[in-house]
């Protein structure tokens, strides 16, 4: 193994204990502030709080996934060091972001007038609701001042470096939100640190890349270079629009149609599920960006194998972290906030079906993308969502929130199959390995996983261990030893279990 391989392979081990760590510290200050939230301001609070975010994050279409355009484009330039087209790309994406900015707040200001159509029972005054929804339209844009300068760090595969500054600022205005809500009761001066939080992260961010990137600067560019690159832009949207429907669109159903409140209370496990999801993805994502330089320089052979070996370390992560979730969920929900927050166990088991499907094709998400087959994705992607969007709210008036996940994951499987069928015809359509290969390899992960999930969750039912600290803690303990050791009797010997014990050793040597 090469100086430079080993050291991109630690940068990206590094990156994600780094993650994991500031995802850690989140969750649990971020978990107390939503408690202090309910006792004193209530769910009916809550389920705004958390409808409006999701609808701004709807607004974020506008972005077009550009995000993930840009830093595919600046892979090759930062291998090559190639500082011109790297400023031309900072050039033309920090326009389209302003474009994106004032797009995102003349919409929001439009849907001021609709906004009680989403909330159904809703018991909060005109005079906090409508205030609230402006400042949280402001801590939306405010994100995207910095989205070019976070591109040039990752594409860098240095995104390690913004998670100290990040979790500072959160923890920060998270302990200021829980003061607030303690001493005032106040949801406008909560929903301000929010804007606050993310204006300070984006500033910060922006002086970092000044620090280590001095020599980018705004630059002019051809119209040729703008319509190859805004042509991506236009292919990868659909991408968007699948991404924003799964992760967006569900609170929004269920405040339209449910309840107001009701959105609170799943409020309450998607705070877990959603750090579980930013553990994922955030390991996950400097892995990518070392898959991104292999597709870069095209270095096939080893692209399939770090392939295969990345598939592994998603499924270990989801035996390590959804089988607990699914197992323990309810306990903490009880012990946190109160039996009435609790929901039922069909909802629990659709809930890890639904994050298990949507994980499961993260490598493949980072061969199509990294590869920039944005374009070819329009058309399945598109669908999918609207799969994902007509069965949840079929299943929301027929079911109830149960229905929604089921077209979650039905949305989520169509993805995965023209995903696979893509990463093989267009990425890897050399590969040793084929298509067959790949799915048997799948389906003997996800049969692990089920068997693991369904022995715990019998053992559990028939001790009846009761939902209690210690309980907890115990039933914590037995799942974590069970996955290891399963895992490593039937995966031990597999070179991919190796490699992922090679990354960890790597980074403790470091």
């Amino acid at each position: 193994m090469g100086m430079e391989e080993y050291n991109r392979k630690n940068i990206a081990v590094k990156s994600s204990i780094i993650a994991i760590i500031a995802q850690f510290t989140l969750t649990v200050v971020g978990l107390f502030a939503r408690k202090y939230f309910l006792r004193y301001l209530g769910a009916s609070y809550l389920g705004v709080y958390s409808t409006f975010f999701q609808i701004l994050r709807v607004l974020a279409l506008s972005e077009m996934g550009a995000q993930s355009v840009v830093i595919y484009r600046l892979y090759k330039p930062m291998i090559d060091k190639d500082e011109d087209t790297i400023n031309k790309l900072y050039s033309l994406f920090s326009k389209f972001f302003g474009c994106v900015i004032l797009f995102v707040a003349v919409v929001s200001l439009f849907l001021t007038f609709f906004l009680k159509f989403f909330l159904k029972d809703n018991q909060v005054p005109d005079a906090e609701l409508y205030p609230a929804w402006l400042i949280l339209m402001g801590a939306c844009v405010s994100v995207y001042f910095a989205t070019c300068d976070r591109a040039i760090i990752y594409a860098d595969q240095k995104e390690y470096k913004t998670k100290f500054t990040d979790i500072i600022c959160s923890v920060l205005g998270i302990g200021f939100k829980i003061a607030i809500v303690i001493l005032t009761k106040n949801f406008i001066l909560y929903v301000l640190m929010d804007l606050i939080t993310n204006v300070s992260q984006s500033a910060v961010v922006f002086l970092m890349r000044k620090k280590y990137f001095p020599w980018v600067h705004f630059v002019k560019y051809d119209k040729e270079f703008k319509d190859e690159i805004m042509e991506s832009v236009k292919d990868a949207f659909s991408g968007k629009i699948s991404l924003c429907v799964y992760n967006s669109t569900d609170s929004i159903v269920i405040s339209s149609f449910i309840g107001t409140a009701f959105a609170g209370i799943m409020g309450n496990y998607t705070t877990v599920t959603t750090a579980i999801k930013t553990v994922i993805l955030e390991v996950a994502s400097p892995i990518k960006n070392l898959g991104g330089g292999l597709l870069a320089v095209k270095k096939d052979d080893e692209a399939e194998g770090f392939f295969y070996n990345y598939i592994f370390i998603i499924y270990f992560m989801q035996c390590l972290l959804l089988i607990p979730t699914g197992l323990l969920i309810n306990d903490f929900i009880e012990l946190f906030f109160g039996a009435e927050y609790v929901l039922g166990i069909y909802f629990v088991i659709m809930l890890v079906v639904a994050m298990y499907v949507e994980f499961v094709q993260i490598p493949l998400i980072a061969f199509v993308d990294g590869t920039g087959l944005f374009k070819e994705q329009k058309k399945f992607l598109a669908i999918s969502a609207l799969i994902n969007i007509t069965v949840s709210v079929i299943g929301a008036i027929t079911v109830g929130i149960v229905g929604i996940l089921i077209g979650t994951t039905l949305g989520h499987l169509y993805s995965w199959y023209f995903r696979m069928k893509l990463s093989f015809e267009k990425v890897i359509p050399e590969a040793k390995r084929g298509v067959s290969a790949y799915v048997m390899e799948s389906l003997k992960y996800a049969a692990t996983f089920v068997v693991i999930f369904a022995g715990l969750m019998f053992a559990f039912k028939t001790l009846g261990i009761e939902a209690s600290l210690g309980g907890f803690i115990i039933k914590g303990a037995i799942s974590v030893i069970a996955i290891v050791l399963i895992n490593v009797l039937i995966f031990g010997r597999k070179s991919e279990f190796k490699y992922m014990v090679g990354l960890a050793r790597g980074f403790v040597r470091k």
